[in-house]
């Protein structure tokens, strides 16, 4: 698992002022990338009410129902996160005196999320009309988070093939050139996740809209 901590930083810093006087690292062939997805089974939660879901979703942005005519209260929250972990193996080589070459030579990620909790409020039976639209709006919540996941797997894998093709030049040691490569790796990871945290945020956000609670709220007469 890579990690990256202030070491790393400063080595980069100092490879930024030696690189150019070392020579260049020599091609070497591809390195083999993979991302494997997976997503838990949705839970489904009926335990709390109105009251409770409204303080469970505090500043979320997204997954919830909140009908005009109880004052804004959670009738339905889907709380879902994404993850990723990954494992990778490098190669060092030396070029010239006292400067080593790192390269990726495989890479194995998971994306994932890890769980799904969807939530119905207590205060509607299971048989009523309000609980079956409730659920049929978490579910929509469902399914987008679910299709960012697929759709990231690609976009992650071709991040990381970028990663992989570019070499890192260290001076003094292998370990050097090791620790530019993690910190590279650790980084494009994080601008990952960030961007598809908030592509999905926004994706949930444009059925979570005053519009379509009045259209939600339109199917049953008792709320």
């Amino acid at each position: 698992m890579s990690t990256t901590n202030g070491m790393a930083i400063a080595v980069l810093a100092l490879l930024t002022t030696t690189a150019a006087a070392a020579p260049p690292c020599p091609a070497e062939g591809a390195a083999r990338v993979t991302v494997r997805l997976e997503m838990a089974p949705a839970t489904l939660r009926t335990d709390l009410d109105r009251s409770a879901l409204s303080a469970l979703a505090g500043g979320m942005a997204t997954g919830g129902v909140a009908i005009g005519g109880h004052r804004g209260e959670v009738m339905g929250l889907t709380v879902a996160n994404f993850a990723v972990e990954y494992e990778s193996e490098s190669t060092t080589q030396p070029v010239g005196t006292g400067h080593w070459c790192a390269r990726l030579s495989r890479v194995d990620a998971r994306l994932f999320i890890p769980e799904t909790t969807v939530y119905v409020a207590a205060d509607y039976g299971k048989d009523s009309c309000a609980y079956d639209r409730i659920l049929a709006h978490e579910h929509q919540h469902v399914a987008i988070t679910e299709a960012a996941l697929k759709s990231a797997g690609p976009r992650l894998e071709a991040r990381l093939n970028k990663v992989a093709k570019e070499s890192a030049l260290g001076a003094g040691e292998p370990a050097a050139a090791e620790a530019v490569l993690d910190d590279s790796m650790a980084r494009t990871v994080r601008e990952f996740m960030a961007m598809l945290s908030e592509q999905t945020r926004r994706a949930n956000l444009g059925i979570d809209t005053q519009a379509n609670y009045r259209k939600v709220a339109a199917n049953c007469r008792v709320w």
